[in-house]
């Protein structure tokens, strides 16, 4: 069920609200397969806008429908608020999308007075939410096993520290096969966060293995 806001796209399942997290991502169609999780998801129309991004959902969450919904949600599980940014999986190749995210998060931080968390994959699975749980789906893999959450914390400030030193070693040049671009993408993606994410994968496989 969409509900039109300005600029922003609030997608519930009123059926199927199971736990107060918000997730945030571009493409009203990717978020609202991301709604279908048991949350509710803002699809943004461009990236680059953070500031009404988090200005919209702090009017959509003013909201009596969305608030009794919450309510629900919070019953149900964690009592505790949550943010998640979903961007896609190119993040890490596209500096704009990059940067803008660190600058939501922050702003989120600023707004509700906690930091969101960071929803992450290997691109090589599918670009946006919705075309890696489809793809991962279609082979019979549990598509959740291979998502990776990160602390908004630690991908900011990690994502900061890797841009400051691109900009001191290269010009910046933000096509995707530039050094500029190829530094941020193996610094951060391939020495940081991949190590994580990938013994995030062995541990499931290792229960799925320990279980059956």
């Amino acid at each position: 069920m969409p509900l039109r806001e300005p600029r922003l796209t609030l997608n519930i399942h009123p059926d199927r609200v199971t736990n107060p997290t918000f997730l945030i991502g571009e493409g009203k169609f990717k978020m609202m397969e991301a709604a279908k999780e048991g949350s509710v998801s803002f699809s943004c129309q461009g990236v680059g806008n953070y500031v009404y991004v988090v200005e919209e959902i702090a009017k959509c969450l003013r909201s009596y429908t969305l608030k009794e919904l919450m309510t629900d949600a919070l019953k149900k599980s964690k009592p505790v608020l949550s943010f998640i940014i979903m961007y896609d999986s190119d993040i890490f190749r596209n500096y704009s999308v990059l940067v803008s995210a660190c600058e939501l998060a922050a702003a989120l931080k600023k707004k509700f007075g906690r930091m969101p968390y960071f929803l992450l994959w290997d691109e090589k699975y599918g670009k946006g939410f919705d075309d890696m749980k489809v793809n991962l789906l279609a082979k019979g893999l549990n598509y959740k096993d291979f998502c990776f959450v990160m602390e908004g914390e630690k991908f900011t400030s990690s994502a900061r520290t890797v841009i400051k030193s691109a900009d001191s070693r290269y010009h910046r040049d933000l096509k995707y096969d530039s050094p500029y671009s190829l530094f941020i993408y193996e610094s951060l993606w391939t020495k940081c966060v991949k190590p994580l994410y990938d013994a995030q994968l062995e541990k499931s496989r290792a229960n799925i293995c320990y279980t059956a």
